[in-house]
C-alpha cells in the first residue's frame, strides 16, 4: 500500500517521490508535515504491537508446551488468543497503511508545484511538460543523465529591492526631486 502511494506521484505527475521526499517535506506546512507523522506514528505503532503479539504468542507458547507443571494443558489458548491479537493488530495496520499513503498522495498533489518554485524551475503549462519536468530534474540530480543538465532552466524572480525602476517611476522620482530641491531653495533663500 505505501509503495503505491509512492508510485502514485511518479503515474500522475512523473515525481518520483522516494526520491524528491525530503526535499518536498521540507516545504510542507506544519500542518501537514503533522498529519503525515502522526499517521506514520500510528502505522509504526500497530506494526510493533502485531510482531510484539506475535512473538509473545510463539514463546508462551513453546514455555507452556515445554513446562512440567498444571499450566501445560492451556498452551493451546495462549496460541489462539496470541495469534487472534496478533492478527487484528496487523489488520489495524493495513488500515492505518491507507491513511498514510492518502497523506502521502495529498503532500504530493499540493506542494509539488511549490518545490520546483523552490527549486526556481519555470512551472510548466500542461501535464506532459511536467512530467518531463520531473524527469530531467530526476535525472540531473541523481546522476544518471548529465546531459539533463542543460535541459534544467532555472528561472529567478527578481526580489522587489532589486529591481530597476521603470521611466514612469524615474520621471516621477525627476518630478518630485525637483520640486523638493525648489521647495527647499525658496526657503533658504527666503532667510
Amino acid at each position: 500500500m505505501i509503495r503505491a502511494a509512492e508510485r502514485y506521484s511518479t503515474h500522475a505527475y512523473g515525481l518520483d517521490l522516494p526520491f524528491w521526499w525530503p526535499r518536498l517535506w521540507a516545504l510542507l506546512p506544519e500542518g501537514q508535515q503533522n498529519a503525515v507523522e502522526d499517521a506514520l506514528t500510528r502505522l509504526v505503532a500497530l506494526l510493533n504491537l502485531a510482531t510484539l503479539g506475535l512473538l509473545v504468542t510463539v514463546d508462551g507458547t513453546i514455555y507452556l508446551l515445554r513446562c512440567q507443571a498444571d499450566p501445560r494443558r492451556w498452551w493451546w489458548l495462549v496460541l489462539l488468543v496470541g495469534a487472534v491479537l496478533a492478527w487484528l493488530f496487523y489488520e489495524a495496520a493495513v488500515v492505518q497503511a491507507r491513511s498514510y499513503g492518502q497523506r502521502l498522495r495529498a503532500s504530493a498533489d499540493l506542494y509539488r508545484l511549490t518545490l520546483l518554485k523552490s527549486l526556481h524551475v519555470a512551472l510548466p503549462k500542461s501535464p506532459a511538460e511536467e512530467r518531463a519536468t520531473w524527469q530531467r530534474l530526476f535525472d540531473w540530480l541523481y546522476g544518471r543523465d548529465k546531459e539533463s543538465e542543460r535541459a534544467v532552466l532555472y528561472q529567478h524572480k527578481e526580489p522587489e529591492s532589486e529591481k530597476q525602476p521603470s521611466d514612469k517611476d524615474r520621471r516621477t522620482t525627476k518630478e518630485s526631486g525637483s520640486s523638493w530641491w525648489k521647495a527647499l531653495r525658496i526657503r533658504i533663500s527666503q532667510k
